[in-house]
């Protein structure tokens, strides 16, 4: 009898952990940030990049997708950047050295930028699909007897929902 009021006790107590714990819980969001210049994601008031959102929205397929299109269109929109800054810096830095700056250089460097403008829009048009995506799936009904398991940057989770 004194085993029984024991392990009664013990479940009572790991019942109320537990349910604390499930209810304690509220699901954070990924926030879209529109700034001057462009567009800002941020996870627990933390700017985070494009792995980051990769590894988060990675348990939705369709998510997944717009995840590859995004990162393809942030590749090229780095890549044309990075040429550009650098052909424009290249002449602004000959004229400040004493040299004489080729300003072709500069002109093509800013068509280097012009043409990052439109994989920029659309890094940011796709990350968003996915990120609504991600949310619109996870916010359906839950099917009952449903085992979910799924790792995200700062925890690892695994529930039985019935």
């Amino acid at each position: 009898m004194n085993i029984n009021k024991r392990l009664i006790g013990v479940i009572f107590i790991f019942l109320i952990f537990f349910s604390a714990q499930l209810f304690a819980q509220e699901q954070e969001k990924i926030e879209i940030v529109k700034l001057p210049l462009g567009t800002v994601f941020k996870f627990k008031s933390k700017v985070i990049n494009i792995n980051e959102i990769i590894q988060i929205t990675s348990s939705n397929p369709n998510s997944q997708k717009e995840m590859v299109i995004a990162k393809k269109n942030y590749s090229m929109m780095t890549l044309f950047s990075v040429i550009g800054g650098a052909l424009i810096g290249w002449p602004i830095g000959t004229q400040l050295g004493g040299g004489e700056p080729q300003w072709e250089l500069a002109g093509i460097g800013a068509g280097c930028v012009l043409i990052a403008i439109p994989f920029q829009i659309g890094y940011t048009n796709h990350t968003k699909k996915a990120i609504d995506e991600y949310y619109s799936y996870n916010q359906s009904p839950i099917k009952k007897n449903q085992l979910q398991f799924a790792i995200r940057p700062n925890s690892v989770n695994f529930t039985y929902n019935f």
